[in-house]
């Protein structure tokens, strides 16, 4: 079993991260985190965490409220220091959703 760290619930945190508890993977990976890109192979080297790993710990992090930037731009996972940053992620997530939606249709058009 995993052992579990108790995630910071300091003044700032929302309610998400108020209700969770980190996974050792999860807490190796934030407080590898800054405001400048770490990239997976970085973080491998600093936490021996494969790839999958990596990302997963990272979209656990994003699920319970830590934000967790990345970008199609930059190389890398960093934490957020403005609603911009915040925004323009949540933008590039948005435009995937768009383009799968539009392959969605297309496919539940196609005659089999």
């Amino acid at each position: 079993m995993t052992p579990q760290i108790k995630k910071d619930t300091s003044k700032g945190a929302n309610q998400n991260q108020n209700d969770y508890i980190m996974t050792t993977a999860e807490a190796q990976v934030w407080n590898r985190l800054s405001h400048k890109p770490t990239t997976k192979k970085q973080l491998y080297s600093m936490t021996g965490y494969s790839d999958r790993e990596i990302r997963a710990a990272v979209k656990i992090l994003r699920d319970n409220g830590y934000p967790v930037i990345s970008s199609s731009k930059r190389s890398g996972y960093w934490i957020a220091r403005t609603e911009e940053e915040k925004q323009q992620l949540i933008k590039e997530y948005k435009s995937r959703i768009s383009k799968m939606e539009r392959t969605i249709r297309s496919l539940e058009n196609v005659r089999i």
